[in-house]
């Protein structure tokens, strides 16, 4: 008996309902048509490892998770946000503009996605650009960073051995028309250093070239394999979701009301 009662009340105060439905998914309506949309675009990001491609499996796994994970701490930085800013003229905050941005991973893959939202798409979509692109040349600057240094001094060794070989050479040939013992035994001499000289120039630029290899195998890349677009379709708000779920609430509060007042 309680629950036909129930019914009973229900609909004979269905149009109640129906208009406590209608005026909350109304409602619903007209704030979401008055909030600022929210539009997103982002980049993807492949990290590579430049590995030797021979290595073991379980090795280029793990550093590659490595790498990803180091990209994902590097990527969201003051840096990276601050030149970000200086470049488009942003009239941002470094916080204000690390609040838009999120960065993520896909599981098991090597592979970072830089999304940006804003109230416009087309800023969106250059704002998520020029982080990428920022974070690709600071990246490329820490690794070629670590190799700078003992590259700078080969390269110096190498200029001083090449010096010394131009002066052994202009020595050489001066002397080399000499018929007397003691200037034949000179350029003798010079001859040794000569060849010493050639051959100091010669490592120096083995041990350089070693270096650049081993800087080009062991240093890993960033690189760009999806360009932010700008996205026309809002995020935010979720017009047709609220619409529905405040219609809902609508309707069961009406009903709930009804059911009280009648039982009091």
């Amino acid at each position: 008996m309680g629950f036909k009662r129930y019914a009973t009340h229900l609909w004979q105060w269905g149009w109640l309902i129906i208009l406590g439905t209608a005026v909350a998914g109304s409602a619903a309506f007209l704030v979401s048509q008055n909030t600022t949309p929210i539009y997103q675009s982002s980049t993807q990001l492949l990290i590579d490892d430049a590995i030797d491609n021979n290595s073991a499996g379980d090795s280029r796994l793990l550093l590659q998770q490595r790498l990803t994970l180091t990209a994902l701490e590097t990527a969201p930085t003051r840096p990276v946000f601050q030149e970000t800013i200086e470049r488009l003229t942003l009239p941002l905050t470094t916080e204000q503009l690390a609040s838009m941005i999120s960065v993520s991973t896909l599981e098991n893959i090597p592979i970072i996605r830089i999304r940006v939202e804003d109230v416009s798409a087309e800023r969106a979509a250059l704002i998520a650009n020029t982080v990428t692109q920022v974070f690709m040349e600071q990246t490329q600057a820490r690794e070629q960073l670590r190799y700078a240094e003992p590259i700078a001094n080969l390269q110096q060794r190498l200029a001083e051995v090449e010096s010394d070989l131009e002066t052994l050479q202009s020595q050489t040939n001066n002397w080399s028309d000499q018929e007397d013992t003691a200037e034949q035994a000179a350029l003798s001499r010079l001859e040794r250093q000569l060849n010493n000289a050639q051959s100091r120039q010669t490592e120096t630029f083995n041990q350089l070239n070693d270096l650049l290899i081993t800087q080009a195998r062991e240093s890993s890349r960033v690189i760009l394999i999806e360009a932010a677009q700008p996205n026309l379709s809002p995020i935010l708000p979720h017009t047709l979701m609220n619409i529905v779920l405040a219609a809902i609430l609508g309707g069961l509060v009406t009903a709930g009301i009804v059911l009280l007042v009648e039982n009091l």
